[in-house]
């Protein structure tokens, strides 16, 4: 498992459960909650087990992704078509989780940060949309071995969990 290999990966996964709580637990308040946390860690898995073959699909065996081909993906297509979110709103985040600021390809752990965030723009549960209330970008070097996901959200969602 990839996730074995390399301790940091193994701290983002977890981190990246968290963020999935977060989406749970908007979820739940908008219905009942069947109390079936193993079947909740599953379906995480699964969503990281999709988002990591779609990456390596995508990236073609490289280590990072590029902007166009994540551009090309028929999801992003769908989502731009749809006018679900705009380019330039997918530009700014993707600029934001980049090393240099600009549109130069991304590794798994971003590109699955980059997933969550335009996730939570109409997965909030709020019907107001997610990650413009939610996730603070601000000082926030995703590059940084120690970088959590679960750090980018306000205190009052933290502390919600």
């Amino acid at each position: 498992s990839v996730g074995m290999a390399d301790p940091s990966l193994a701290t983002f996964e977890e981190a990246l459960k968290v963020l999935y709580a977060l989406d749970d637990e908007a979820t739940d308040e908008d219905s009942e909650a069947d109390g079936d946390e193993e079947g909740e860690d599953a379906a995480n898995e699964m969503d990281f087990t999709y988002l990591e073959g779609v990456f390596k699909e995508l990236a073609g065996g490289a280590e990072e992704i590029s902007y166009a081909a994540f551009i090309a993906w028929s999801e992003t297509q769908h989502l731009l078509t749809e006018e679900i979110i705009s380019r330039a709103d997918v530009e700014s985040m993707w600029k934001g989780l980049s090393a240099d600021g600009e549109l130069s390809p991304l590794p798994l752990k971003q590109w699955v940060v980059l997933n969550t965030l335009i996730d939570d723009l109409f997965d909030d549960g709020d019907g107001e949309g997610g990650a413009e209330d939610d996730v603070d970008l601000s000082g926030v070097d995703p590059h940084d071995p120690s970088f959590d996901p679960s750090s980018v959200y306000d205190e009052d969602t933290v502390a919600f969990l």
